[in-house]
């Protein structure tokens, strides 16, 4: 079996009529869509799929046909050919998806708070005016720092928005400011484009934001992820509940740490990483990280997109269920349980770790531990038959009337 990665792309990636083609051939995708209409009061799928306008570069539109069209994709063709990635990671919103397609949080749920995000960080754009993202390529990261804070102190207001790859960084603020600060890359060699959004993203104007997102993100039930989630703000694998409710909210004004999250995934022994969404920005960036032996398949791609589903065919084995994410999860889905689930994680997380690594079931002892408190909180059928099917991924058997 191959470890294996979803990725979730973020702003960039977004086009009218993204997601027509699944809409049109897939029922389960077209499911997403009439659902999100649904939810929404309105056809936003017409409006995606039948209108072409500048629109699409609103943020309030822009997010949720990301995030809409990266669900689709997944359901399509990581559920759809029963696929239990061990690992999730989306950029800035794709964040968003990959929680929702993970079971941390309900898709109506998801759906709610990006439209609401993309509103808010809206209506920044419009008080703002003129704000805008720079990437900056060709610079490793520490001279970008350098020279973005040379530029703060010189009264040059720019941020570091986005880590994407060791020399693609991408920074904000006022577009006065990014043009003034664009020349001094420029000039230490850089190389700058300006990025096709309407305002500084991941920047401190999203500051006024965070508190109303902080607010609406806490009236959510959020329960662990069943794989791990690699959070935005620290490019790391989210360890708790509590950690998703931290940083979620903050994740609008932080730095987006694609490229730390990247390195970690592959340190952790990914093989297998797929792109669902349309394009193949973060699949691109993948490619340059030589940091490992790794598979790409970016699923908006229509040849790798071919290519992945003949070698599902195949019967070659993406993915294995993230054994400990699932129990942690049960555990801390349950009233009383969360500090049960938070000491099984830190408990176990090294042996699974290397048992993942090595291709090989747990030993006995640490599997029979896992199974005992999960089946302790387990009390309904219903739960106890997942397990079962969880099992058999690690070729142990567990009846359901144990």
């Amino acid at each position: 079996m191959k470890k294996t990665a979803v990725l979730f792309p973020g702003q960039g990636t977004q086009a009218w009529g993204m997601g027509k083609e699944l809409y049109n051939t897939y029922p389960v995708a077209k499911a997403v869509f009439d659902e999100a209409d649904k939810l929404l009061g309105f056809s936003f799928s017409k409006k995606l799929f039948e209108t072409d306008s500048t629109e699409i570069m609103d943020t309030e539109i822009t997010q949720v046909a990301i995030f809409l069209t990266s669900v689709a994709y997944y359901r399509v063709f990581i559920e759809g050919s029963d696929i239990l990635p061990d690992s999730y990671a989306g950029h800035s919103v794709g964040e968003y998806a990959a929680l929702v397609c993970s079971g941390a949080m309900r898709f109506e749920d998801g759906l709610s708070l990006i439209r609401r995000r993309g509103q808010l960080m809206q209506k920044v754009s419009d008080d703002m005016g003129d704000g805008g993202m720079l990437a900056i390529m060709g610079m490793a990261y520490p001279k970008v720092e350098e020279l973005t804070e040379a530029c703060v102190k010189d009264g040059t207001d720019v941020s570091i928005s986005t880590y994407n790859d060791i020399r693609q960084i991408v920074i904000s603020g006022r577009k006065g400011a990014l043009k003034s600060a664009g020349e001094r890359f420029e000039a230490a060699g850089a190389k700058t484009k300006m990025l096709e959004v309407k305002t500084a993203f991941h920047n401190s104007c999203m500051d006024e934001i965070i508190e109303p997102l902080k607010e609406l993100i806490s009236s959510f039930e959020i329960t662990f992820p069943k794989g791990k989630v690699y959070c935005n703000v620290t490019g790391k694998a989210y360890k708790s509940v509590d950690e998703i409710y931290e940083y979620l909210p903050i994740q609008v004004r932080e730095c987006v740490r694609f490229y730390d999250m990247a390195c970690e995934m592959i340190e952790d022994g990914t093989e297998v990483f797929i792109e669902a969404g349309r394009g193949k920005v973060l699949s691109n960036l993948l490619k340059k990280n030589k940091r490992g032996d790794y598979e790409v398949y970016p699923l908006g791609d229509m040849k790798m997109c071919e290519l992945f589903k003949e070698r599902v065919s195949r019967g070659i084995d993406f993915g294995r269920l993230n054994l400990l994410g699932s129990i942690c999860g049960e555990l801390l889905s349950k009233p009383g349980f969360n500090e049960a689930g938070e000491q099984l994680y830190n408990c176990v997380s090294s042996e699974f770790s290397e048992c993942m690594k090595e291709n090989k079931a747990p030993t006995d002892a640490v599997l029979s531990s896992a199974i005992d408190e999960y089946l302790e909180v387990c009390k309904d059928s219903s739960n106890r038959d997942k397990w079962c099917e969880y099992s058999r991924y690690f070729k142990t058997e567990v009846k359901a009337d144990e």
